[in-house]
């Protein structure tokens, strides 16, 4: 259930305020947040801890909520996409990812290098799709901080400002790093990996453009029509 405590428009959209609520926000850790409805109106973005938008007014009251396993399952496949992308670019080339976004229609990774070619991309596009081909287990487990940065195999330091329990994502045998996304539970279901463009930004990083999953197999079958 949700508690509806308003609902204004604002800048063309209808946005409700609600009283609390667990659902992911919308951008949190570069990733989408997620859909659903609210009793029979959809809901399309979390904005932040009180307020959602829907399609349309609804007047305050509880209502039933139900989140879209299908967006929550098209997140999994692009975030965990990317964590496959980054342990190879880390583990095969010490590259660093440095930055990441998911929209809904591409992924972004940025990575501390500018001296990347399309000989560079073809091979680390090739080890990601090898490497979903061989079905390895995703788990995640919540762990104290300290704890966390004892851990020998974590791809990147956990910053300073993060507090309390930090959850762990690992990739059996690739990689392992601090997430709080959403994933799938075996890389296989990426099924297939995609860079569709790339460009040189902020001087010195590269930022791929990728997609994976479904989406990479309808825009396939967009371009061959």
């Amino acid at each position: 259930m949700i508690n509806i405590l308003s609902c204004f428009k604002e800048n063309n959209s209808w946005i409700v305020e609600v009283g609390s609520h667990e659902l992911y926000i919308d951008g949190k850790g570069g990733q989408n947040g997620d859909e659903g409805f609210i009793g029979n109106t959809r809901f399309t973005k979390v904005l932040n801890e009180n307020r959602l938008v829907v399609e349309k007014d609804i007047s305050p009251g509880k209502y039933s909520l139900h989140i879209d396993k299908n967006v929550v399952f098209d997140i999994g496949v692009q975030h965990s996409a990317q964590h496959l992308f980054s342990a190879i670019a880390y583990n095969e080339y010490g590259l660093n990812t440095v930055g990441f976004r998911m929209t809904e229609t591409y992924t972004t990774v940025d990575l501390d290098s500018k001296d990347l070619n399309d000989n560079f991309i073809d091979k680390l596009e090739e080890k990601i799709n090898l490497a979903i081909g061989e079905g390895k287990r995703i788990s995640t487990a919540t762990i104290k901080r300290e704890e966390a940065n004892s851990i020998q195999t974590l791809r990147k330091k956990i910053s300073d400002k993060v507090v309390g329990d930090v959850r762990i994502v690992t990739i059996d045998s690739l990689d392992t790093s601090a997430c709080a996304g959403y994933h799938v539970s075996n890389i296989s279901e990426i099924r297939i990996f995609k860079i569709i463009n790339f460009e040189k930004i902020k001087g010195n990083y590269t930022r791929f453009y990728f997609l994976a999953g479904e989406r990479a197999i309808q825009d396939f079958i967009k371009k061959i029509k």
